[in-house]
């Protein structure tokens, strides 16, 4: 397989919250009420490990493609964590800089934090930084087309060897007025703010909120981990109009140009194309341009009419992100095998004469044949950039035939950065499931143990069919505090058998196949103790589990055997828990995040230090956070050794610590860090900054 494969995409759209619903309002010709998105100011911050007050000085772009992009990895088949280190690529098209109007405007007071939250630069570069991406990593702006050109290099740097894994995203959010009163001056604004493409009552755009990503890799190289491919990137193209009648307007030229550019790349003729999706915003004069340029490339050659799309009579147009709604769009047009009807606000406008140069508007749901299909997306930018993209259905695997998967039990792992956070998951996943119930339970569990096992809160729950795994999730998620958390370092594990039973030392070698480690040496005392069958009873410290194992166990005993060593801290081989030749991808609900607002608002009146001073306060947060009493936190308890305190932990101990002391000011974690062995030395630390004069704003952000 050649060109660039799509592996998986997330996106966020004006009456779509996420893909399905994305696709459910384009299949069904339905326009979104307006062009917002709804909570576009809520972030989980907590998730990635970034306190609320910076969190709030970030542009909402930032937050929206964190998340985004997260879910689109996981979407991949990919656990985002495991990514850290990686020469991973992130390409972000933008056009939008109305944060750094706002924060500049109003004489608001300038920290650190403003430069590092504003910025288009930092779109790409927040991204890589919060998710430890190596590759290259640059934000795209030009204009309209960005989110476009931004797959277009993505593809490229993957052909080039210069990644092996790429995202290409596109963001707009909508946060002044700027860009409406250019729209307006410059006659492009549609009165009522709806785009109407090629329809006969087209009278300029409407604008619209957006974010979207999708995860690529060489084709050869998805093939050869048998990854699911959702669509093939054949080829794409970017130009520029040149001098043309002026700065923004469109060129018959320039458009036709690159639609034979990409045609070229990719290695087909025109006449193979089986639908686009064009630019279309619903202004006159671009959808007379754009339809002759359409005509000329596609029209020809052809026994029937090209079918003509355009997600912005839906949608709006989202500028910087506009390219992926499109190509998103052709994705999931091409996954279902029907083209979407075109939502043009009336009649078509004949004056376009589509059906003389060889198009048509489908104006309802229009079946795709049962053959590889390819489908073009164009995205034209205000200033004259242009990109085409040429997309297909993904062919059959070739080569021998995957083993058949065996369905059944298996473990089902969900992981998060905290219990509530898994408890919202296990709610998602239960409510997904249960609509899923003649889904083969193995390969549903195969997938979230090789996508959502990885953050330190977990839960493994074995299950012999998915109506039993759905019920059980969702009884998870009733518990007062669901799963447990990871220790700092795996255990060490005692082994215990009777080596004179063949049945035992059987067992002890599939798990030892499954990952199980090493037993602990020495003198050392075990963290987990394994007792397979009859052997005696362990002489083990008080508080060290015992995980017991039948001496002849079965698939579902080695199953349940296997779910609690994860809970204890031991991550095991998972395909060698699973016996199909070929990884079976099955997509799960995608990561469900915290939905409060982040707002850079003053924070509420903070309660009073506790009783027990300075030391006191601090044993209290700290116990807030383990969920225990403050009697049960020493002075000399260790943060990450005997309290299990991990970054995201450490950030939400910072953000308390600041609303109960708030004459402390904003706390610098780098600063902070070296103190954090002990209760005690935290509070030498803050008692030291609370008797120093106070610094001016700023002071203490932590730079890069």
């Amino acid at each position: 397989m050649t060109g660039v494969a799509v592996l998986g995409l997330d996106c966020r759209f004006p009456g779509a919250p996420d893909p399905a619903a994305y696709w459910r309002l384009l299949a069904r010709g339905e326009r979104a009420e307006d062009g917002f998105l709804t909570g576009a100011d809520a972030f989980d911050h907590a998730f990635f490990g970034i306190d609320r007050a910076r969190a709030a000085t970030m542009d909402p772009q930032q937050r929206l493609l964190l998340q985004t992009v997260w879910r689109a990895l996981e979407d991949a088949g990919t656990d985002p964590s495991a990514l850290a280190g990686s020469g991973t690529g992130v390409y972000v098209g933008a056009m939008a800089d109305d944060w750094s109007r706002v924060q500049l405007a109003g004489g608001r007071t300038l920290t650190a934090g403003t430069g590092t939250g504003a910025g288009r630069a930092m779109l790409a570069n927040r991204l890589s930084y919060q998710l430890d991406l190596r590759g290259p990593s640059l934000t795209v702006d030009s204009a309209c087309s960005s989110a476009l050109v931004a797959v277009h290099l993505a593809a490229g740097a993957l052909l080039a060897g210069e990644c092996d894994l790429a995202v290409a995203c596109g963001v707009n959010l909508m946060l002044d007025h700027a860009l409406d009163d250019f729209y307006r001056h410059a006659g492009l604004a549609a009165p009522d703010g709806r785009c109407k493409p090629f329809g006969a009552a087209a009278d300029g755009i409407g604008r619209a909120e957006g974010v979207a990503a999708v995860v690529l890799r060489r084709a050869a190289d998805a093939t050869a981990a048998r990854q699911p491919v959702r669509a093939l990137l054949l080829g794409s193209a970017v130009n520029q109009d040149g001098r043309s009648n002026g700065i923004v307007a469109p060129s018959r030229r320039g458009q036709r140009e690159v639609m034979r550019a990409a045609c070229r790349r990719a290695g087909i003729r025109p006449e193979q194309v089986d639908w686009i999706e064009a630019h279309g915003t619903g202004t006159p004069v671009g959808d007379l341009i754009e339809a002759r340029a359409l005509g000329d490339v596609y029209g020809a050659g052809r026994d029937a009419p090209c079918p003509v799309g355009s997600v912005k009579g839906n949608i709006g147009h989202a500028e910087g992100a506009a390219g992926l709604a499109g190509l998103i769009k052709a994705v999931l047009a091409l996954e279902h095998r029907l083209i979407p009807p075109v939502v043009t606000g009336g009649p078509e406008n004949t004056a376009l004469d589509l059906a003389g140069h060889g198009l048509v508007l489908p104006r309802t749901p229009l079946p795709l044949p049962d053959r590889p299909v390819i489908a073009a997306v164009s995205s034209f930018g205000l200033g004259g950039s242009n990109a085409h993209a040429l997309l297909a259905t993904p062919p059959a695997p070739g080569g021998p035939p995957a083993a058949a998967p065996q369905d059944g039990p298996g473990v089902f792992t969900l992981s998060a950065p905290d219990a509530e956070a898994l408890r919202r998951n296990l709610l998602a996943q239960a409510d997904d499931l249960a609509a899923r119930c003649d889904e083969p339970v193995a390969e549903l569990c195969r997938t979230s143990n090789r996508v959502r096992a990885g953050l330190p809160h977990r839960i493994a729950l074995p299950a012999p069919d998915t109506a039993t795994l759905a019920a059980a999730l969702r009884a998870a998620a009733a518990t007062p505090r669901p799963g447990t958390r990871r220790p700092p370092e795996p255990p060490s594990v005692a082994l215990l058998l009777d080596e004179r039973d063949a049945r035992a030392t059987a067992t002890a070698a599939r798990l030892s196949r499954l990952g199980l480690p090493a037993t602990a040496s020495g003198g050392e005392p075990p963290g987990l103790v394994v007792r397979i069958g009859d052997a005696p009873a362990p002489q083990r410290p008080d508080g060290v589990p015992v995980v017991s194992v039948p001496a002849d166990a079965d698939t579902p005993a080695l199953a349940r055997a296997v779910a609690a060593l994860y809970e204890h801290g031991v991550d095991p081989d998972w395909d060698a828990l699973h016996h199909s030749g070929g990884v079976t991808h099955r997509r799960l609900a995608p990561q469900c995040f915290a939905g409060t607002p982040v707002t850079a608002e003053p924070p509420a009146p903070a309660p009073a230090p506790g009783t027990g001073g300075l030391a006191g306060t601090v044993r209290e947060e700290v116990a807030g956070i383990l969920g225990t009493a403050p009697g049960e936190v020493r002075d000399d308890d260790r943060f990450h050794d005997d309290l299990g305190f991990d970054s995201v932990m450490v950030m939400e101990l910072t953000h308390r610590i600041e609303q109960r002391l708030p004459d402390l000011g904003e706390l610098s974690i780098p600063e902070m860090l070296p103190s954090l062995v002990t209760p005690a030395t935290l509070t030498g630390y803050l008692r030291d900054l609370l008797d120093r004069p106070r610094a001016s704003a700023g002071v203490r952000e932590a730079g890069r």
